[in-house]
């Protein structure tokens, strides 16, 4: 792109020629002088003038019939473009027209999926983030694992074993299958939430969403000096209908967004309730932080993707 027209004298012995200087250097021209064409400032092309002597007294002070041309281009350009959007969108027109319900939910479908994708793609981020957590809570119950198995090996090596020994062992071997299904559990917890979720909502208990998202987080809590208060009434909360998958990631991005706020330390407070309001039964949860909250001017926009 060139800001003004370029009048090139000795042009075969200019080294940084652009495109359409190369070409006129190729046949052979001693001189050009270059112009853009362009239309509401954006770049449509070059057109220039050459000549075969090294120097030109024509093109050097005549750029005006030049530059006049490539506007008259620049315009028939744009026009062109544009009856050639129209042709496009009489077309799209003409085909919703006969395509009908067809097409609009068609489209609405691949909305659908694009929207699927880029939340799980955002939980896939989330997870890399989760997994020193994971691995940090599986560290305690292998390394419980290894103690217990080096104890019993310890006590089976002995010359004698006693009644005693052989007590501590099946004692020992008892809390390694505790912290086994421990391990078991957070592995299985974390490979639910990287599952691609289904579509169809079932019977869910929400308390035990919950309880998998605050486990799921707890090396981020201690590593952000932030406390997690839960709450839930005495009798549990009612089942509902819904997806536990989904649902663990909206808790899992309420909680981290409650942890960027809190950079200093905190608590993060999950309140929930079995309401019942005329005849409607619902679940309420309340998650709260004691973070710097939401500037007023973007309270309006706290809904809109990625804001």
């Amino acid at each position: 792109k060139i800001a003004s027209p370029v009048y090139r004298e000795h042009l075969t012995g200019v080294t940084d020629p652009n495109e359409l200087e190369a070409v006129f250097k190729e046949g052979g021209y001693k001189a050009s002088l270059s112009v853009t064409i362009t239309n509401d400032e954006a770049f449509l092309g070059l057109l220039g003038v050459a000549a075969g002597e090294q120097k030109s007294a024509l093109l050097k002070n005549n750029s005006s019939p030049v530059e006049d041309a490539a506007a008259i281009l620049g315009l028939k350009l744009a026009a062109l473009n544009l009856a050639a959007a129209l042709e496009e969108k009489k077309s799209e027109a003409y085909s919703l027209k006969h395509e009908g319900k067809e097409e609009v939910k068609k489209q609405l479908k691949e909305m659908q999926q694009s929207h699927a994708q880029i939340v799980q793609e955002q939980k896939m981020a989330s997870l890399g983030q989760l997994s020193a957590g994971v691995a940090h809570e599986l560290n305690n119950p292998i390394g419980g694992i290894v103690g217990y198995a080096q104890l019993i090996i310890s006590k089976m090596k002995k010359p004698e074993v006693t009644k005693e020994d052989i007590a501590n062992s099946l004692k020992y071997l008892e809390l390694m299958e505790k912290e086994s299904k421990r391990c078991q559990w957070i592995i299985s917890n974390l490979l639910n939430f990287a599952r691609k979720p289904q579509d169809e909502k079932i019977p869910i208990a929400i308390q035990e969403v919950i309880d998998n998202t605050v486990s799921m987080m707890g090396y981020q809590l201690e590593k952000n000096n932030c406390k997690m208060s839960v709450s839930f009434p005495s009798e549990g909360l009612k089942k509902i209908s819904g997806n536990s998958n989904e649902l663990q990631q909206v808790f899992t991005n309420l909680v981290k967004n409650a942890l960027d706020a809190m950079p200093e330390g905190g608590t993060i407070t999950i309140v929930g309730k079995n309401m019942n309001e005329g005849g409607a039964e619902y679940i309420m949860v309340t998650v709260s932080d004691t973070g710097m909250g939401v500037s007023q001017e973007n309270l309006p926009r706290i809904f809109e993707p990625f804001f």
